[in-house]
């Protein structure tokens, strides 16, 4: 696992306009951070952005080309089933795997409350953001 490889659950990538999330995604833009993406998170970020917020076709498509400038993509070749209440969430975790990330950052309750998966942390975004200074020298 490498300590700047990172996984932004969709409910970051789909809010990253404000926030905590905002700061989280300045990392990943100024590449101070790895953030890993697959298909599958994409996809989900292009229902969220149309479900949740309304988003025309144009705009989703325009966040999903911004969001792809600075992500790194990975395609998941093991399936996990982990979170029964919402298997979505699986392929955060899946894509986590594929990209050795050393953590996730998220502020679903489903993923948090595993609170680490095969050694990959899930951290909310404060919890992310607060780690930064102690993450060096680890890997």
């Amino acid at each position: 696992m490498n300590k700047d490889y990172v996984v932004l659950d969709t409910n970051i990538s789909a809010t990253f306009w404000q926030g905590m999330p905002y700061r989280i995604v300045q990392l990943a833009l100024k590449q101070e951070i790895l953030a890993f993406i697959s298909q599958d998170i994409f996809n989900e970020i292009r229902r969220v952005l149309e479900r949740d917020f309304g988003r025309s076709k144009p705009e989703i498509d325009r966040a999903i080309d911004s969001f792809a400038l600075f992500t790194h993509s990975v395609e998941p070749k093991d399936r996990v089933s982990v979170i029964k209440d919402d298997p979505d969430d699986d392929r955060i975790l899946e894509c986590a795997l594929a990209s050795g990330a050393f953590c996730i950052v998220s502020q679903d309750n489903h993923l948090l409350n595993l609170k680490e998966f095969r050694g990959i942390k899930i951290l909310s975004p404060k919890q992310f953001l607060q780690s930064l200074p102690t993450m060096e020298g680890k890997s």
